[in-house]
Parts: C-alpha cells; structure tokens; sequence
C-alpha cells in the first residue's frame, strides 16, 4: 500500500482528516486489497546527552517513543480509497498503513497545529526548529510556521534575503509555538525566516544553552510560475518517415521544440533546459547572523561522518539507445512557435536514415511561467543494416567489408544483400543472399578494392526481404599514402618555345599533379608566390603582424608587380601603416611589446624584433 502525500503537513488538531491510500502489486500496478490496518501513531521524543567514545566528548541521543493513538481495519480496501483520523492535541504524528496479508506497509509523518510542551528531537540545544505548514506559499498569504524549541523564552523573527525584510517579536510560554509571516509581494522565488530565541537568565543553569538559533527558507509563489508542458509522438518510428510532435501549454505560450539524436546527448551528458528551475531557483542567503554565543561557552564537536563509497553520477540518464546509426547527426530545432487558444502547438520533421532512440524536448514560457518537458520516440526498422565502412582507404587496396543484418520481421525468410560502390572504388560480387531466422542476425562480407586514383568513393548497401527493405551509406575518400610534394623550376625563357615536363615529371602519381605557370620580366618573378603566402598570415600576433609587414618596406614596388591581385584592396604603403598601428597597439607600460594584445609581460625577442621593424618603418 501506498499513502498520498499531504499538501500540508500542519493539521488542524481534534478536526478529521481524510488521507488517501493505493495499492499496487510488485510491478507497479493497482491491485486490489483484502484487508488493510491503519493506525495513527503521537511521536515523543527522549533526550539524553551521552559521552562519546570515539571523541571523548558529548553528544545529544534522541530516541522516538511512539504512542498508539488509534487503529482501523479497512475491510475489502480494494486499490485505492480513504481513511480518517483526528489528532487529538498538537505533536507530532504517524501514520502506518499495513497490508497483514504481504507484510508490506507504508508511513506518512504530519505535525497537529497548537502551543504548548511537547518533547521534540533534539540534536542540538542551541537550534530552533521552524517547520512550514505546507511547502508554498502565495502573495497576500500568512506563512503558519511551528516553533519547536528546547525550552520557552523570547522570540526575535526576522524575514531576509538579500536584506532584512521584516521583524517582529514573539513569546515562547513553552517549548512549542506558532507564528505567522506575511507573506508580501517582491519574496519571490523564495525568502528566509530566521528566528533566535533567548531564554531568562534566571533559568539558565550552569553549562545550558542560553539562546537557540534556527532558519528556514520558504517558496513563494514557485509553483504558481511553473507550467505543465506535455509532449505528444508515437512510440516508435520507422526510419525516412515523417515525425510529427504535439506540445501543449498555456494557452498563448511561446513553445520551442527540439529533437536530438539521445546518443549525441548522453556524450555530453545534456539534460533538457528547465527554464521554471533556473528563474525559481532558490536563493543564497545574503545576510549572516552573529551573536556572542560562541565566545561564552565552546560548542560541541560535530560527530565525524566517513565520506560516502562511490561517486554520486546519475546513471539514470543513460538510457539504452538501440545502437544508434545513420547518415548524419539527427538535431532540429523548431524556433519559437506560438500555442494556440488550447494550448497546442505542432511541428512535423522529416527524419532520415537513422537507427536509435531520439529525445523531444519542449520548453514554454507565458509572462512569468516556465515549463519544460520531454519524451523519448524511437526510432527502428524491422530489418537494421549494421556495415562496417572504413573511414579511408590507400591506392589499389584490397579489403573485406562486414555487413550484419538483423531480421526483426514476424519471421524468418531469405533476404537480398547488395552493396554498391562507385568513384575509385568496386566490389566483386556485390549480391548476396543469405536465410536469417526471426530476432537473429547475419554477417556477410564483401570484397572491395580501389584504383589508382585518388578521390571520393561512394558505397551503398541495401537489403530487401520479407516484404521490408533498408540501406545505409557512407563517403569515404581514397588517398595516396604519401604525402604532397611541391617542386619549383626556375628559368630564362631564351627561345620563343619552352619545353616543360607535363604531369610534375617523374615521381608523381598520374592524374594528381597541378601545375601554375608564373611568367614575369624580373628574374625575382620566382618569389610571387611566396609574397602570396606572407601576405595571408592567418594571425594577428605581433611576430606575424612584423612579418607580413616588414618586406613591404623595401619591395613595394616589386610587390605592384608580382602580386597585383592579393593588393587590389589596399596599398603596401597602406598594409605597412597598418602593421605600424597594430605594433604600438601591444607596446606594454614597460616600453616592450606582448605577443598578443592584453599581454600582460613583454616578449624579448619579440620586443626586439618590432623595434627594429619600427625604426625601418621611421625612416
């Protein structure tokens, strides 16, 4: 049996309240009950002070002393009704529901309202303990809070945040009261109430607490401003088929939508955004307290507690996603969408060829409510392709290429498996055919080989059978293993016809050579591009900023010649004045220069090698 939690945990006492209970078997599903026994249980407490051993010090035992206050049997309970009792005075309750026939049974703890003695858990005598009646609270409203102290005195209650907001003074006649907050407009998202209590001198015996301090904080208005956002997709998808996702919110809300690939999330460990958890989260305390407690008598030690075994990772987010493949990254977004008079809004998407689980995630706002939710859509085809592609491969290579296919029809049969290559790249004997009993998978392997040509290779395995087809696909690029050569040949042009090698000449891999012809009338026309190269330094640090620069101070004209295209849209005059503002930009206090702007310590050979580009430039 289970019992419903209480929207408030202060009752009225000598009031009947109803509590609601279900029943469930082991799965999680209502069942029905023969005869349950509920019983309503007062908790006192008692106190000692006991040395400890371990420390040599003292430390506080609370023992809870239960008392029967009532008892029914709820004959044919079936799986879910009510049950009443009356707390007779203020204190602390229990609730016990019991099925006699399982053993199983469930509690729900609850405090009666009032003043008063009654003996409460202490673990410490100098801690109060404020206790709301329910867990939010709106503008306008009165906060009920018990006081639970471990002797009478007087009350100093103060409301804070990032201030003192409110305070006034209470009477504690016994170890037992009541207070109310106002409750006032701008304590949101949450607010704290502090109260210290001190006792008369005159009953404060030798080595007792003489004041008690404690604090709780409140939620207000938390729930109000959260929206209940609700996400609407089949269960399961097939691969190439259109998803369409309803949300629905406030009535109005601006509501986005997005559908991420699970495995991609789960590598970067993403949650769904929870706008309602980041503007009502909770607030720091940003007042502290002091009093001269401390220094009037030292404070018991803290009982040492071993760290806790293990980590605390949630492994529950790791949810299994069926071996997630496919063409490219599955991740769309819908932009900002507009919830119409019912709160409905809808998006459709065209997923492609992808196997696994995807998460649609939905987040909302209307003025000052949030909301946010998620569901889980998989995707899968009766019949998964799982090829195993290479990433690359070398001139003329030879390799076998693994293809399992699952067969998660109805049934077992024969099933088609071709695979496709084009570009440099071929397959002998591309069909297969082979029998796959129902739930089981198959492995085939195909023979592939590239040319002597570099390029993009394309391979396409499909299959068909038992009324089902699937595919998969993969680009991969075939290279040589040698890495790229560059050769330069300068010369004099003395004859009106110039033989040049064609194809870079001996060496080179046929159909992979480019060849760029430079002609000038200086003999300096061989370093064209090289100035290309210096002119486009990616970088903005000074060495580079110099080095781009310098040169043009005495080959500016020659650059006119060489480069016409790369100073269309700017001067070397222009480039070195720029390179001259960009130099002093990083010229530090000390008179250096850092190497990036913001450094903060010179660089000395950078320093060096921007003031003699400096003094060049002066002249």
């Amino acid at each position: 049996p289970g019992l419903k939690k209480l929207g408030q945990s202060g009752l009225k006492p000598g009031e009947a309240h109803a509590f609601d209970y279900v029943v469930v078997d082991g799965n999680g599903v209502q069942a029905q009950a023969g005869t349950l026994v509920a019983e309503l249980y007062e908790d006192r407490w008692q106190t000692v002070l006991r040395r400890s051993f371990e420390g040599g010090g003292f430390r506080y035992e609370t023992k809870r002393d239960s008392r029967l206050v009532d008892r029914r049997e709820i004959a044919s309970a079936g799986s879910r009704g009510q049950v009443s009792f009356t707390p007779p005075k203020f204190g602390s309750y229990r609730l016990v529901l019991t099925d006699p026939a399982s053993g199983a049974a469930a509690q729900l703890s609850f405090w009666a309202e009032g003043q008063g003695y009654n003996p409460w858990a202490v673990e410490n005598p100098a801690r109060l303990e404020l206790v709301p009646a329910k867990s939010d609270w709106m503008p306008g409203e009165t906060a009920r809070l018990q006081v639970r102290s471990p002797y009478p005195g007087k009350l100093l209650v103060t409301v804070e945040s990032t201030g003192v907001s409110d305070a006034f003074v209470a009477d504690m006649p016994a170890n037992t009261g009541e207070i109310g907050v106002p409750i006032k407009k701008g304590y949101g998202p949450n607010v704290y109430v502090t109260a210290v209590l001190a006792r008369k001198g005159a009953d404060v015996l030798p080595g007792q607490a003489g004041r008690a301090f404690g604090t709780v904080s409140l939620n207000v208005a938390r729930e109000a401003g959260r929206q209940a956002v609700t996400i609407m997709t089949p269960e399961m998808i097939k691969p190439l088929t259109p998803l369409t996702v309803t949300a629905k919110a406030d009535p109005g809300s601006i509501v986005t939508l997005a559908a991420v690939d699970e495995g991609i999330l789960q590598l970067i460990a993403q949650k769904t955004p929870d706008p309602w958890a980041s503007f009502y989260a909770k607030r720091a305390l940003e007042v502290e307290s002091f009093d001269t407690w401390a220094l009037l008598l030292p404070e018991l030690k803290a009982k040492a507690e071993k760290s806790p075994a293990g980590g605390d990772e949630d492994m529950g987010r790791f949810l299994r996603t069926e071996s997630p493949q496919g063409d490219r990254p599955v991740a769309f977004w819908s932009g900002p969408l507009k919830a119409d008079a019912q709160g409905r809004v809808q998006w459709t998407i065209d997923v492609p060829r992808f196997q696994g689980a995807i998460r649609v995630m939905a987040v909302a706002v209307n003025k000052e409510r949030f909301g946010s939710a998620q569901r889980i859509t998989r995707v899968k085809s009766p019949l998964v392709l799982m090829p195993t592609f290479p990433r690359f491969a070398q001139l003329e290579e030879v390799m076998k290429l693994p293809v399992t296919l699952r067969n998660d029809t109805p049934e077992a049969g024969k099933f088609r498996i071709a695979l496709d290559a084009s570009g440099p790249m071929s397959a002998d004997d591309p069909v297969r055919e082979v029998e796959i009993a129902q739930g089981r998978d198959a492995t085939v392997f195909f023979a592939v080989k590239t040319a002597k040509a570099e390029g993009v290779a394309r391979l396409t395995v499909k299959a068909a059978g038992n009324g089902e087809s699937a595919e998969a696909g993969a680009e991969l690029l075939v290279r040589s293993p040698l890495p790229a050569v560059s050769r330069i040949q300068a010369g004099v042009n003395e004859g009106p016809r110039t033989a040049l090698a064609a194809g870079g000449g001996p060496g080179f891999l046929p159909g992979t050579a480019r060849s760029t012809l430079r002609v000038g009338r200086y003999p300096l026309v061989r370093f064209s591009g090289k100035l290309e190269d210096l002119l486009g330094y990616p970088y903005g640090c000074i060495e580079q900023t110099v080095s781009k620069a310098f040169p043009l101070l005495y080959f500016a004209n020659l650059a006119r010649e060489l480069e016409p295209e790369a100073l269309a849209k700017s001067s070397p005059e222009a480039m070195v004045q720029q390179g001259v503002s960009r130099v002093m930009s990083l010229q530090l206090p000390s008179g250096g220069f850092g190497m990036w702007p913001g450094a903060e310590n010179e660089q000395a050979w950078a320093s060096v090698y921007a003031a003699h580009f400096l003094l060049e430039a002066s002249r």
